[in-house]
């Protein structure tokens, strides 16, 4: 199995990168259940099926037609999502008093960076934005798109659901 993000987050003594990872957690239900893995370099490398072996059924003594499957091998290069959340020290010891300023900006940081990923996981597109990815809407064709208007084949693809912005 791989590492989660809140498994990861047991994992580290660092207050601020637990808390940032939790916010994740909290925020992103797509982020919550992905896995994390260790990449190494700027890109990953996986093999997608292109095409399954035959099956068939057979008589007594009788073999099996001969058949392989096939495979893609696809890249996905690694892209970086962030920004700086700085609160100057001054703001921090003058202005601390009744709530952490810091934390407050860095977990407004992470919630809308969660908030931009789950966009970007449905509706990216590198045409629109080049340093960012492809999402679920250009990646899913043929049969893996399905119709839940009932529409059949009069449904147009059309941007997948935002997700919504949590009221605080």
């Amino acid at each position: 199995m791989t590492l989660t993000l809140t498994e990861s987050a047991k994992l580290t003594l660092d207050k601020l990168q637990c808390g940032v990872i939790e916010t994740f957690v909290q925020e992103s239900p797509i982020l919550d259940r992905l896995p994390l893995i260790q990449v190494e370099g700027s890109a990953f490398k996986y093999n997608e099926e292109s095409s399954l072996p035959g099956v068939s059924f057979r008589a007594v003594n009788e073999a099996y037609p001969e058949s392989a499957g096939t495979l893609n091998q696809r890249i996905e290069t690694l892209e970086i999502l962030g920004g700086d959340a700085d609160v100057d020290k001054l703001i921090v010891q003058t202005r601390g008093n009744l709530s952490d300023q810091r934390a407050i900006q860095t977990h407004m940081k992470v919630k809308a960076a969660s908030i931009h990923f789950a966009d970007q996981f449905f509706n990216g597109d590198v045409t629109v934005n080049p340093k960012g990815f492809d999402g679920l809407l250009k990646r899913l064709v043929g049969r893996q798109v399905v119709d839940a208007t009932g529409e059949g084949s009069r449904c147009q693809r059309t941007r997948l659901l935002r997700p919504a912005r949590h009221p605080d």
